[in-house]
């Protein structure tokens, strides 16, 4: 592969990984946030949607930050693995 397919996969994969996986780690930890605010449900889901915005924003941002980028798509993954096994994993042994 020439060093323009290299770089164009390495954004490629970075956009892939921003888009994606941030979405994916965003909405998971938007419930977690929502299952731990000791809030009324309203606001509890308000201000999880407001700091959702917020932590899409900076983990689009985090990605294209970071010098690798298989390094953006395993943190993003990790984050979305960890946020879900404390969503899913461990639901019935908190609630």
């Amino acid at each position: 592969m020439s060093a323009v397919s290299l770089y164009s996969f390495g954004v490629l994969l970075r956009v892939i990984s921003a888009a994606v996986v941030g979405y994916l780690a965003t909405s998971e930890l938007a419930v977690l946030c929502g299952r731990i605010l000791p809030l009324a449900p309203l606001e509890s889901v308000l201000s999880v949607m407001l700091f959702s915005f917020l932590l899409y924003a900076g983990l689009v941002m985090w990605a294209f930050y970071v010098r690798h980028h298989w390094r953006a798509l395993t943190d993003l993954g990790g984050l979305w693995l960890l946020a879900w096994v404390f969503n899913y994993g461990l639901a019935g042994v908190v609630a």
